[in-house]
This record gives C-alpha cells, sequence and structure tokens, in this order.
C-alpha cells in the first residue's frame, strides 16, 4: 500500500514537471529572430534592428539627410518631397528617403554597411529560398513565399492585395518608389521597394525588389545613378 501511494506520487510529480517543460518551450523566444534599436547620433534618429538568422538588419527604411539637392542633380529624394511640411515628415518617417549607389555609400551608420549581393542571398536562404535560384536573376522564392515574409503586413503601406504578406522575418519592409536621376517626381508609392547592395561594376549594382503583387524577391541590375531606398546590414552580428 506504501509502495503504491509513493508511485502514484511520483506519477503527480512527474507530470507536473513535464507540464512545466512544456509551458516553457511554448513560451521560448525564437532563437533565430531577436529585435531592438540603435540611435544614428548624426540626427539623434531611432532605428529599429532586426537579428533574422546570424545577420542583424536595420528594420526600417534609411532616412538620413545630410544633403538634400535641388534640380537634376539629386543626391537624395525626401520622400513625399512635394507635400506640405507635416504631410512630408510624416512620409519620410515611415518610408524613408531614396538614395543614389554613391550617397547610400558614403552615408552608413558608424558599425553598419551596405549589404553586398552574397550577404543578401545568405538573408533569402534563411528564408527559405532553394539553392538553385538564389543567384538567378528575375523574381525568385515565389513557392516559398520569401518576399511575402519580409513586407510589412496590411495594407497602410502596401497597395493591395500586398501578396503574401506575414513580415515573419521582422524585417518590416515598406514600398517607397521610384524615380530617376531626371525626374524628381516619385511614382509606384505603395507599390514597391527597391534595395541596393555593394557591387564593383561601376555603372550598376544588383538590387533587390519587393513588389505589392508579387510573392517572391526580384533580384535585377539598376543604374547606379538611380535613387532608391535603403537597409545598412551591421558589421558585427551582436548587440
Amino acid at each position: 500500500m506504501h509502495t503504491h501511494l509513493i508511485v502514484k506520487i511520483m506519477r503527480k510529480v512527474l507530470f507536473q514537471v513535464l507540464a512545466l517543460i512544456l509551458l516553457l518551450a511554448c513560451e521560448k523566444e525564437d532563437p533565430g529572430i531577436k529585435s531592438g534599436s540603435f540611435i544614428d547620433n548624426r540626427d539623434s534618429r531611432e532605428y529599429k534592428w532586426v537579428k533574422i538568422g546570424d545577420q542583424i538588419w536595420m528594420a526600417e527604411n534609411f532616412a538620413y539627410k545630410s544633403v538634400l539637392l535641388e534640380g537634376s542633380n539629386f543626391k537624395i529624394w525626401e520622400n513625399g518631397h512635394y507635400l506640405d511640411s507635416l504631410e512630408q515628415v510624416e512620409y519620410e518617417r515611415n518610408r524613408g528617403c531614396l538614395y543614389n549607389y554613391k550617397t547610400a555609400i558614403s552615408l552608413c551608420p558608424p558599425g553598419w554597411h551596405l549589404p553586398t549581393d552574397e550577404e543578401w542571398f545568405d538573408l533569402e536562404s534563411y528564408l527559405g529560398m532553394k539553392k538553385g535560384e538564389i543567384q538567378k536573376k528575375g523574381e525568385r522564392g515565389v513557392a516559398e513565399n520569401v518576399g511575402g515574409k519580409l513586407k510589412d503586413t496590411g495594407t497602410s503601406f502596401w497597395d493591395p492585395p500586398n501578396m503574401g504578406a506575414t513580415n515573419e522575418s521582422g524585417f518590416t519592409a515598406r514600398p517607397a518608389g521610384v524615380t530617376t536621376p531626371f525626374d524628381s517626381s516619385i511614382t509606384s508609392n505603395n507599390e514597391v521597394v527597391m534595395y541596393w547592395s555593394i557591387s564593383v561594376d561601376p555603372d550598376s549594382a544588383f538590387v533587390r525588389f519587393l513588389d505589392d503583387s508579387r510573392y517572391g524577391i526580384f533580384r535585377i541590375r539598376y543604374p547606379k545613378s538611380y535613387p532608391i531606398a535603403v537597409r545598412y546590414l551591421k558589421d558585427d552580428p551582436k548587440f
């Protein structure tokens, strides 16, 4: 009788221990994704960051404005440049600014850099893109919804349908539009965003291109003189 009671108590304790382990496992954060923020001391602006795999990416579009030139020699376009001041500030806060390649390289916050094409590959691979299509041009990662995993959810910024958007990576890509060195107007504000990568080619670089109506992420060559959005990558993947 005494032995039977001890076994019964031990079973009850074991059940409670297993239940506690299961609860802790469910509450444990994904070790592959962490987030925080940092201050760019040049203008005291705070930027969010997110750790995806072994990399730490800015989790919002860059928006530092050291120079805003007028006319056809624009180096930085502030998104919403022709809106009134209150709208302009709000627009830029949410979507960032557009930079040509030379300016994007020159404005890296200390400890951060413009990602290489290979570092974009690492991100895309971590999000499930097949090895066989990593280095291809055009849209890739459609079946794995790689673009959707990077895009901010909903239609507050992206136009409908914002295909596949889950933002499960925490990258929070928001549309910033496109323009040219010859026209200061910004188009497709709510439809697309493009990001630079480092390139030794004097005239063009591979960029990543996300679209409101696509599941994948495009890899295309783009003229370095054209301004697009910027996401920097941290030099040291630790905070």
